[in-house]
């Protein structure tokens, strides 16, 4: 008879039936910051976006508790300085993949399916976690949700989903600390659940693990120390009398004892040596963990059920330890990952060749936390959108404001002009500068129309007070749906003239000198090569500076800006109007400027 272990193992995805469902809608109450929560997910990955503590992490927690991969603790219940509530609900809103529930899931259910919100069968299952007097750990309680049509939401229902219901979905959380250089020493880790079984049948295995004793016998007879070791084990047996024999085993005994010590070897080229995993950069480490994650759910989870399950995996920050073209490279990598996948994320690189359908912004405010997304109204638009905001710039989706310029001095010189003014740099304030120079209107409407999409993100228009700025921003509204004008509140005009007048007016022309000279003289065979490229400032040699100015406004305006706030100068006048602009929209306090440069350095 023919051993059924000799045949090749069937690729796990044909062995078993698929649950052939998905996770449409999770809502999350009272769960660590969350109080009330929303989010609606994609069949495939969704991403979440959102300035740190939003809650994309405890949304990923919410979700491993409900599908019982994360025992949470007294810690998970939300609290504020007054109480701390009693419990947590997670609801899970269920869909097939097609309109019906399959022959395997429908069972299961035992009728605990039926109309949804939208055509076709659905089910949704309640988790209830409340603390206890006896333990740190959460009580759970699950009970089915159907859905009420006169009330157009979900209801409890008395039932509870047995073992083979909770079997159907299968959630992974995958934190941002992985490191498959540890997680390869440990069993009970994703590279530990991968190795359980090799696959590797019965005569084979036999052969392997005959030849890994013949080879761990000659290691210890060719090595004097193990030769010595197993003489000094030997004697073990003569001092106790229960232990009947003592052996030295150089290697292990099985191959999946083997498997253990496997190791991920790189050469960056031939002519430099292989590194170990443990030697790689966290980049390659935490890479390789994305990898082995895959792995897993394609082959390990939901092997002891009688069906495949939905897989959904959580990932914590992905693109940690990578830089930018690799983070966008990342998103092949997940939508390689069977089932669904939820995505919290930090990387404007990743959003920008994510999918924009399926990223969510969390916002969270003292009124609570609100969650938007772009409709999907017209492939047209969604193409628009992508053309004027996705593709040169993913930071939108992470910022609090937008401050449209309309020039490259201005996006270079104002962040350093602006962050003593808010008492921090503009990016730790969450203020994105937009360039306007050589765009059309259509593009300035079609940015102001996408911000209106991503939750209203405010923004205000910084202009030269010359025909060309106005020209820009005419026939276009403000958030107010007046139309923008010199007068209008979302509109600051910046003097006079350009910004190289600006920096003048301001006094900064003892800086601008400086940073011509040092960076800008004039070199061999230049006539003037002996001389200063700029004299000191005065009445006769203004345009001089002006000249200088406009030909290196690519990079002096920075420069010039840093050196003019290490000097104490301060800011030009309509700066300091558009600063009290932003700390008023995102109610920043007025800062200590001079506490603001003593902790920068710059005095």
């Amino acid at each position: 008879m023919t051993d059924p272990h000799d045949a090749p193992p069937a690729p796990m995805s044909l062995a078993r039936p698929e649950a052939d469902l998905w996770i449409a809608e999770v809502h999350v109450s009272n769960f660590r910051n969350l109080v009330d929560v929303r989010i609606p997910l994609e069949k495939g990955a969704t991403f979440l976006v959102g300035e740190n503590n939003a809650g994309k992490s405890s949304f990923l927690l919410a979700i491993a508790a409900a599908c019982g991969s994360y025992q949470p603790s007294r810690d998970d219940l939300h609290r504020t300085i007054a109480r701390t509530e009693d419990e947590a609900i997670v609801d899970l809103i269920i869909r097939p993949a097609d309109e019906k529930f399959n022959d395997v899931v429908t069972p299961r259910l035992s009728g605990n399916s039926g109309p949804g919100p939208k055509p076709g069968e659905w089910t949704g299952i309640r988790t209830r976690m409340t603390g206890s007097k006896e333990s740190s750990s959460l009580a759970l309680r699950r009970t089915y949700l159907s859905w009420d049509a006169s009330t157009q939401d979900w209801t409890e229902m008395v039932h509870s989903p047995n073992r083979q219901v909770r079997e159907l979905l299968a959630a992974h959380l995958v934190e941002a600390s992985r490191d498959l250089s540890s997680d390869v020493r440990t069993r009970n880790s994703d590279w530990g659940r991968v190795l359980t079984d090799l696959g590797v049948n019965a005569a084979a295995r036999k052969d392997l693990e005959d030849r890994l004793a013949d080879l761990g016998r000659a290691l210890q007879e060719k090595s004097p120390t193990f030769s010595k070791i197993s003489t000094e084990l030997v004697k073990v047996k003569n001092t106790l009398p229960e232990i009947g024999e003592v052996q030295l085993q150089p290697l292990p005994g099985s191959i999946e004892d083997l498997a253990r010590s496997v190791d991920i070897v790189v050469r960056a080229s031939s002519e430099k040596p292989a590194l170990p995993m443990h030697l790689q950069g966290l980049g390659s480490r935490s890479l390789a963990a994305l990898r082995v994650v895959q792995v897993l759910c394609q082959l390990r989870v939901g092997a002891d059920q009688g069906v495949r399950p939905q897989m959904v995996t959580l990932l914590e920050e992905p693109e940690a330890h990578l830089h930018p073209q690799a983070q966008a490279g990342v998103v092949s990598l997940i939508d390689e990952i069977p089932g669904q996948a939820v995505v919290a994320t930090h990387s404007s690189a990743l959003i920008g060749e994510a999918d924009l359908h399926a990223v969510r912004i969390i916002r969270s405010s003292d009124e609570g936390t609100t969650v938007h997304r772009l409709d999907r109204e017209t492939d047209k638009k969604i193409a628009i959108f992508q053309r004027y905001i996705s593709r040169p710039l993913g930071e939108l989706f992470f910022s609090r404001m937008v401050i449209f310029v309309d020039g490259t001095s201005e996006k270079i010189t104002l962040p350093v002009l602006l962050s003593p003014l808010l008492g921090r740099d503009i990016s730790a304030a969450g203020v994105t500068i937009l360039d306007m120079e050589g765009q059309s209107k259509q593009w300035f409407g079609k940015v102001v129309e996408a911000l209106g999409a991503l939750g209203g993100i405010p923004w205000l228009v910084f202009l030269d007070n010359d025909p060309d700025g106005l020209k820009s921003i005419s026939g276009h509204q403000g958030s107010d749906g007046n139309l923008l004008s010199d007068s209008h509140p979302q509109v600051v005009l910046s003097g006079r003239k350009q910004l190289e007048q600006l920096l003048l007016d301001a006094g900064y022309g003892p800086e601008i000198s400086t940073i011509a000279n040092e960076h800008d003289p004039f070199l061999p065979p230049h006539t003037r090569a002996d001389q200063p490229r700029l004299p000191p400032y005065a009445s006769g040699v203004e345009s001089e500076y002006l000249k200088f100015l406009k030909e290196s406004k690519g990079w002096s305006g920075r420069l010039i800006a840093h050196e003019a706030m290490r000097n104490g100068r301060t800011a030009p006048g309509p700066v300091i109007e558009l600063a009290r602009r932003i700390r008023s929209t995102l109610n920043l306090a007025e800062p200590d400027t001079e506490e603001y440069h003593t902790a920068s350095g710059k005095v």
